[in-house]
């Protein structure tokens, strides 16, 4: 599991329920997703990181503003 704040847990059940938990999100707000991060969305990642705390919504939100545009 990959949060926002970049921190990656082992992906079992009860590490996903028990972040879960701590960040007070229900269950049935949870979705899964695999996606694949090549090398510019990476560094993307990487700029966002700089500067915010909320590094994968930052550069998924750009890639969406940029798509929009």
């Amino acid at each position: 599991m990959l949060t926002d704040d970049l921190v990656v847990t082992a992906s079992s059940s009860f590490s996903s329920i028990t972040t879960l938990g701590k960040l007070k999100i229900p269950l049935n707000d949870f979705e899964v997703h695999t996606v694949t991060i090549g090398i510019e969305e990476g560094l993307e990642i990487l700029d966002a990181s700089l500067m915010s705390v909320s590094a994968l919504t930052d550069s998924i939100l750009k890639k969406i503003t940029e798509a929009q545009n």
